[in-house]
């Protein structure tokens, strides 16, 4: 994963005993200062959050656009207590997506913000740990020490975790607490994390393209194959997928129950099983009226600006240069370079367009930036914030939870 989106779970918060707070949490000035920094076109509408009925967290809406913001909560690193506390009290649930946010990406450049500043995807489930408490755990690709959290080994010198200061929580409106398709991600989530040593490496392979996805090639048989290696049946193809993809695909399988459904993935079965269902549909660079694409995120949030005469401004701040090159790894400058060339020249004015009202400039460069052959539909990392924070006339599925701000101790 060093090439590019990282992310999730070092999902904390206190013990599980702890009687919940009439009022939210105080940040630490640094978190509260860290937080402010944020612009507006990279928060959530505040009309796309979902409910949360725990006080604790704090709701920091933009002081000059209040209809945008985040609801955060000041969390400690590698704390099992934490990690209960997450689970206890409901702020994280099965299915959910955590998105790694890199705030030191922030005045990066087009690149940094079109991706909103998100490097990673995970999915996070609740399990029970040692002594039979409920406790969130993870699973992502790739399928290691780095990135599986281990309530048994927090703190180990190799984990992801220690570097990350953010993290946006996300839901499927498709995966609703305590039903079915909960049970079964929980369930799928279980099998990949229990057997990540037989399957990572041995069928299932960590793929650095994130412009390279198994969706337009196949269609849903990578997931069938995913499916297959949970299920201990070495299945005919090896598997190539980055850390969103594999988040997606698990997603996915979020309607398929394993003590009924497991014969659909017998070797010889028809791909892809009847059960699997894409959780949403892999996105356009540029959307449409009915769906939002990847490039669409910081412009879903400007449009959500009620004051429509700074939107051409907050275009300009999107599109401003800016270098955060020392901030990202190699991958990321890479695709960094080749996207503020290549790229933002052609959705700037774009997003000018949109703003504007010319649908006849928004629909040709649409056409034209979605019929590149490199223009292949996905679901980056960015993709599950998108689809959160999309308006939901456009199909968005997904709700912004929650961002979790991380603290040393």
């Amino acid at each position: 994963m060093k090439n590019a989106p990282r992310l999730l779970a070092l999902l904390l918060i206190p013990a599980f005993t702890a009687p919940l707070m009439a009022q939210p949490a105080p940040l630490p000035p640094a978190d509260r200062n860290l937080v402010q920094a944020i612009p507006a076109f990279l928060k959530a509408p505040k009309a796309r959050w979902a409910p949360l009925n725990n006080p604790e967290a704090l709701e920091m809406l933009d002081p000059k656009y209040p209809e945008m913001g985040l609801r955060v909560l000041s969390v400690t690193k590698n704390s099992l207590q934490e990690l209960r506390r997450l689970a206890q009290d409901g702020y994280i649930q099965s299915g959910d997506i955590a998105l790694t946010v890199r705030p030191d990406w922030i005045g990066g450049g087009p690149y940094a913000n079109i991706q909103m500043t998100i490097s990673h995807a995970g999915l996070a489930y609740i399990a029970k740990d040692a002594s039979g408490t409920r406790v969130v755990k993870n699973v992502e690709n790739p399928l290691n020490k780095e990135y599986l959290l281990n309530p048994d080994r927090l703190g180990d010198p190799d984990s992801h975790y220690k570097t990350l200061k953010m993290i946006h929580i996300v839901r499927s409106k498709k995966i609703p607490n305590n039903s079915q398709a909960q049970t079964n991600v929980r369930e799928w989530a279980s099998l990949f994390n229990k057997y990540a040593t037989n399957i990572y490496g041995n069928g299932l392979v960590f793929k650095r393209n994130y412009n390279d996805p198994e969706y337009p090639k196949d269609g849903l048989k990578f997931v069938h194959r995913l499916a297959q290696m949970a299920l201990r049946i070495r299945p005919q193809k090896n598997v190539q997928t980055y850390c969103s993809e594999f988040a997606w695909a698990v997603q996915s399988l979020s309607g398929c129950r394993i003590a009924t459904d497991a014969g659909q993935f017998a070797l010889g079965a028809p791909e892809p099983a009847p059960c699997i269902q894409e959780i949403f549909m892999p996105k356009p660079a540029i959307g449409d009226a009915t769906m939002a694409g990847l490039a669409d995120g910081p412009l879903a949030n400007v449009t959500s600006i009620a004051n429509a005469s700074d939107r051409m401004g907050l275009i300009s701040q999107i599109f401003a240069n800016g270098d955060a090159s020392s901030k990202m790894s190699p991958g990321h400058v890479a695709m960094a370079l080749d996207f503020n060339a290549k790229f933002a020249p052609v959705l700037k004015p774009y997003y000018e367009a949109f703003v504007g009202g010319n649908a006849a400039s928004t629909a040709h460069i649409r056409d034209q930036v979605n019929g590149s052959p490199d223009a292949r539909p996905n679901y980056s990392p960015t993709a599950f914030f998108i689809e959160a924070i999309a308006p939901e006339a456009q199909g968005a599925t997904f709700e912004y939870v929650m961002s979790l701000v991380f603290r040393d101790s």
